[in-house]
């Protein structure tokens, strides 16, 4: 078993190295680490943004961040500022705002509730509106290099990004509050020193990379809702959820606010639910598929807001970390396919990335608003009980609505990718439907299976190598048999020196395409097919 796992870490370990550019994993991680420190830790407020407690520094940010998002998705397609095409290396500009604006609206909070403010005031919420514009700035900046590349590499890079924001959010939380702030105030401008890095020295493996999406004549080119009406209607919902879930026990909410162990447990086990789905992706998916992410996030959120009612405080500061790990997934999922949508519709990342935050931001907003009515409704069962009934309701709703939701996690054939469907036994099928989309031939036929299996007892060819050369046969390239297959490109030349040396085949891929089209060999009978 132990082996096992070292085999499958370092099959990712593999992979990753190949996939991610380590520069973008640690830049967009301090943005994760920044983003996690602001919305659930103490280190930089214990304020809530809970309406019954009045307008507070966390209220500004919401506000902030909602205007912001708003204002890139609404302008974006009509300001060349803003209209920045997919790109490898982030958008500096701002990244530079980000990281003026994020350590600005922190210590100008800071200095606010040290001077005796009561949290509350103009001063205080002025700073939110400051950490919040930050916040959409950081988001912006980072948009365009997940736009620029392929879903494989969109994955991985997204899943690094998570894990180290993770981890440096721990490291963290768990020093003295003085140097936790100040370690905060960092991590924005440690995103933009990455950020340069990546345009100053640029990845050459990407370069080329960015697909060039066709015409998709099943919907409209530029449609008004680039996410979709289900997608958007589930950034709404789970933003909503999300602040009902800060405010399910109201009681001992500020006590939440003011531990930095509340925090530290919905990351551990955000974390440590992706590092399952990670496992589960390497192991049995075997390629980088984002709806490994969509499907727990429904069923972990409902779990949390299920057991609510019947468990005391500490049990429900285990629920709302359960629901927590869902919100991320979510987010996870949400990240990816806006850049397979931006790809899809040939659109900047920016203006699609704004869009589904900009709902999120919505979605929040108004789950403190329905959070705020039902605490001051007189209701029989209790508030934590109606809070529960009220977020699974909104939860069936949104399953309903997203039936057909994980077709947003598709990589399609428009985009330079295939479609998603390999891991449920109906890959074969799937390939066909995308070949006949694409116009192309050279679908797997009954002769060529009994070829291939010939083939491999021939040869003594292995499973994995009768993928390959199932692949080779379809005029597959490598990097695309890479994305198929879930494996490194070494990995994948590997193999096919193997066939070639197993095979006696030296003219390349076209003798063996011709060995197997006509069942000629140099040294061994080929069996009829």
């Amino acid at each position: 078993m132990a082996s096992e796992v070292v085999a499958v870490f370092a099959r990712w370990w593999d992979n990753f190295q190949e996939s991610c550019d380590i520069r973008l994993a640690v830049g967009c991680g301090c943005a994760v680490a920044w983003v996690l420190l602001v919305a659930i830790s103490p280190v930089i407020s214990t304020a809530s943004t809970f309406i019954e407690s009045g307008v507070t520094w966390r209220s500004g940010l919401v506000a902030g961040a909602l205007i912001a998002f708003a204002a890139m998705a609404i302008l974006g397609s009509r300001l060349r500022v803003l209209n920045i095409p997919a790109s490898p290396s982030p958008t500096v500009p701002f990244l530079v705002a980000a990281a003026l604006l994020s350590p600005t609206g922190a210590l100008l909070h800071n200095s606010a509730i040290g001077s005796g403010s009561n949290g509350s005031d103009a001063l205080t919420v002025t700073a939110g509106l400051l950490v919040g514009c930050g916040l959409a700035a950081l988001v912006a900046g980072w948009a365009a290099p997940f736009g620029a590349v392929r879903l494989r590499k969109r994955v991985v890079g997204t899943v690094a990004s998570v894990f180290t924001g993770g981890a440096l959010y721990i490291v963290i939380a768990l020093l003295p509050h003085s140097i936790a702030f100040a370690l905060s105030l960092a991590l924005a401008p440690a995103s933009l020193f990455f950020a340069m890095l990546i345009g100053r020295f640029p990845d050459l493996t990407v370069v080329g990379e960015i697909p060039v999406p066709q015409e998709d004549i099943s919907e409209p080119l530029h449609p008004a809702c680039p996410m979709g009406p289900e997608l958007s209607l589930a950034a709404v919902v789970y933003g909503a959820l999300f602040a009902l879930a800060g405010h399910t026990l109201p009681g001992i909410e500020d006590a939440w606010l003011a531990s930095t162990l509340p925090g530290l447990v919905n990351v551990g086990v955000f974390l440590a639910s992706e590092t399952i789905l990670t496992l589960y992706m390497v192991k049995h998916v075997r390629r980088e598929n984002p709806r490994v992410a969509y499907r727990p996030a429904t069923v972990l959120v409902a779990i949390g807001f299920l057991f609510v009612p019947f468990v005391g405080a500490t049990g429900a500061l285990l629920c709302m970390a359960v629901a927590f790990a869902g919100f991320g997934c979510f987010l996870v999922y949400l990240w990816i396919v806006m850049g397979n949508l931006s790809q899809r519709w040939s659109t900047p990342p920016l203006p699609t990335a704004a869009f589904g935050f900009a709902l999120l931001f919505l979605g929040i907003v108004l789950g403190e608003a329905v959070a705020w009515i039902l605490y001051r409704s007189s209701v029989a069962i209790g508030y934590p009980a109606t809070v529960s009934i009220v977020s699974l309701f909104m939860l069936v709703v949104l399953a309903w609505n997203m039936t057909d939701g994980s077709r947003y996690a598709q990589e399609t054939v428009a985009m330079g990718g295939i479609p998603i469907g390999f891991e449920n036994g109906n890959g074969q099928d799937a390939l066909e439907n995308a070949e006949a989309e694409a116009g192309t031939a050279g679908a797997a036929t009954p002769a060529d299976d009994a070829k291939l299996h010939a083939a491999a007892e021939t040869y003594g060819l292995s499973p994995r190598e009768v993928e390959v050369v199932a692949l080779l046969l379809r005029g597959r390239s490598i990097p695309y048999i890479c994305d198929e297959l879930f494996i490194a490109k070494s990995t994948a030349q590997t193999h096919v020196r193997h066939i070639y040396a197993k095979m006696d085949i030296t003219g390349g891929r076209q003798e063996l395409l011709d060995r197997l089209e006509t069942g000629i060999t140099t040294n061994r009978p080929f069996p009829s097919s």
